[in-house]
Order: structure tokens, then C-alpha cells, then sequence
């Protein structure tokens, strides 16, 4: 720990910087995995996750205190992982110290997809504004024979829906940060363009699963449980109720 902070204390931008803590590589995505295994979390991918500072403290006194042929019966800790997972959860146990942070949300990409990016965009620092929008029309292209336009002309319908709904409405929607406008979003995207299906979404095996980029696992989980009759990942039936109501006009629209 003294060696880290040390290392840190030189690092002033860590904690100037504006937005979150967003982990990059294979030591987060390790640690991401062990937690999820641990929550029997829904979605198999890592991309969009938060994992919380207490989850990392819980795995680092996990793997802290055995040796490694004890770290090969964590589930979800890769063997090649066994050797390097102690020092780097508390490397990671102190950035997040330092930047008197509490989570940090998991990115399953790194230098070759921002190479990517910066050559197909033809700039230097690539940003991509509406993330969501591009990841829903490249899926979801033509669904049903619907094109791809139902979807922004959904989300449109939704944004007024919502200028128009009760405070109660929108404070049940704003709930959890911007997770259950993005789940509400998203679903109301995949209902105009014919998808009804939460496995497309959430594969409770893994199999299938990939990131919708642009949307929180937590966004996702909502928009998930919009598509089912009754909610399966989190949502109160009552707020499930009132969500699906605006679902359903939106769509209508």
C-alpha cells in the first residue's frame, strides 16, 4: 500500500480531473468478473459494469490471504490471473483512494479500439456524442420490417411523454441516476423496431450476451424488465406498471 500511494502521490490529475473512474485492462476486468460471479450478476459481459470499492476490498482480502493454488478455486478468476491479482486489487484499492471514489465503471475496450476510432473519425481525441443511437441502429438495422427511423421517432414521442408526465412519473423514471431514462429509452428504441424479446438483451447463460454500448448494465437490466411481463431485475412492480405505460404510448406514437 505505501509503495502505490507513493507511486500515486506524483499523479495530481487523478483527483482534478472531471467525470468517473473508468477501468481499463485485464486486472479490472478480472476483478469485475470475481464480483459478478460472487452477485450471480445477469449479464455476462464485463462492458458497463460498476464495480464498487467495497467488491474490490472483498476480493483483495480474498486473494490476499492464500496462495495461488487456493486463488485457482475463486470462481471467475482466470488461472492466468492467480499471480498478479493481489497486488493489482490494491493498486486498484488505492487509485480509487486517491481519487476519493467509490465505483468505477468497467470498459471492455482499450488503445486499438481508440486507434480505431481516431482512424475512422479522422480526429485526434474521437467522440462518439450518441453512442446509443449508433449501437442501436448498426444492431438493429431493420427489425420486423421496420426501419430504423421508428426508433428515433419513439425516443422523440418518449421525451414528450415524459415533458408532459406527472412528477411522480418523472421522478420514478430519474430514479438511480440516468439509468432508467436509458433503460426506458432503450426499450422504447427496441419496441418501435419490433424487438419484444429480453433475451436479446440479457442472456442468462451467457451465450449470447454482448455490450449495448452507450447503456449501463443497470440501463440495461431496466430496459430488460420492460420487455417482460413482470419484473425480473430489480424493478418495483408499481414503477415496473408505470414504465411500461409510457413504453407503450411511446411506441404507439
Amino acid at each position: 500500500r505505501a509503495h502505490v500511494d507513493e507511486a500515486l502521490a506524483g499523479v495530481s490529475w487523478l483527483r482534478e480531473a472531471p467525470g468517473p473512474l473508468v477501468g481499463v485492462g485485464g486486472t479490472l476486468r478480472a476483478l469485475a468478473k470475481v464480483d459478478r460471479r460472487a452477485r450471480s450478476w445477469p449479464i455476462a459481459h464485463g462492458h458497463g459494469y460498476l464495480l464498487g470499492r467495497d467488491a474490490v476490498e472483498r476480493t483483495w482480502e480474498q486473494v490476499s490471504r492464500v496462495d495461488a493454488g487456493r486463488r485457482r478455486d475463486i470462481p471467475g478468476l482466470a488461472a492466468h490471473r492467480v499471480d498478479t491479482i493481489a497486488a493489482g486489487a490494491c493498486t486498484v484499492l488505492r487509485v480509487m483512494a486517491a481519487r476519493r471514489t467509490h465505483e468505477v465503471r468497467m470498459n471492455s475496450y482499450g488503445v486499438r479500439e481508440g486507434a480505431a476510432l481516431r482512424a475512422f473519425l479522422g480526429a485526434e481525441q474521437p467522440v462518439v456524442t450518441d453512442p446509443l443511437g449508433v449501437e442501436l441502429a448498426a444492431r438493429f438495422p431493420t427489425v420486423g420490417g421496420v426501419d430504423a427511423d421508428a426508433g428515433a421517432r419513439a425516443r422523440a414521442a418518449l421525451d414528450e411523454l415524459l415533458t408532459r408526465a406527472d412528477r411522480d412519473v418523472r421522478s420514478e423514471v430519474g430514479a438511480q441516476g440516468s439509468d432508467r431514462r436509458t433503460g426506458l429509452e432503450l426499450a422504447t428504441w427496441l419496441c418501435a423496431a419490433g424487438v419484444q424479446d429480453s433475451a436479446r438483451l440479457v442472456s442468462m447463460d451467457g451465450s449470447k450476451d454482448r455490450p449495448v454500448h452507450g447503456a449501463s448494465h443497470e440501463a440495461v437490466l431496466v430496459a430488460a424488465d420492460l420487455l417482460r411481463a413482470a419484473p425480473s431485475f430489480g424493478l418495483a412492480r408499481g414503477v415496473h406498471r408505470r414504465m411500461q405505460g409510457l413504453l407503450r404510448d411511446a411506441c404507439v406514437r
